[in-house]
C-alpha cells in the first residue's frame, strides 16, 4: 500500500495536518482532501481560506486547496 493510499485509513487531525506539508505532491493533497472531510466543509472553510490568501498564484497548493474544498461533504 503506498503512502497516498494510507492517508484514506488516517483519522487523526493532527497527523494530516502534519501531512498536509509533505514532500510528495499527491500525499499533501491526498491528506488535505481527508482532512477537509473529516473536519467538514463549513469547519475548514476558514483555514482553506488563510491558505489560499498565503498560497503564490496558479501554484499546486491553490489547485489543492480547491480540490480539498470541492470534495469535501
Amino acid at each position: 500500500m503506498g503512502r497516498r493510499t494510507a492517508i484514506a485509513a488516517i483519522a487523526v487531525p493532527e497527523t494530516l495536518a502534519r501531512l498536509t506539508s509533505d514532500d510528495s505532491s499527491e500525499v499533501a493533497t491526498a491528506a488535505l482532501v481527508r482532512l477537509t472531510q473529516l473536519r467538514g466543509r463549513a469547519a475548514m472553510t476558514a483555514a482553506l481560506l488563510d491558505r489560499l490568501a498565503e498560497a503564490p498564484t496558479a501554484s499546486p497548493e491553490r489547485a489543492r486547496i480547491a480540490l480539498a474544498w470541492l470534495l469535501a461533504s
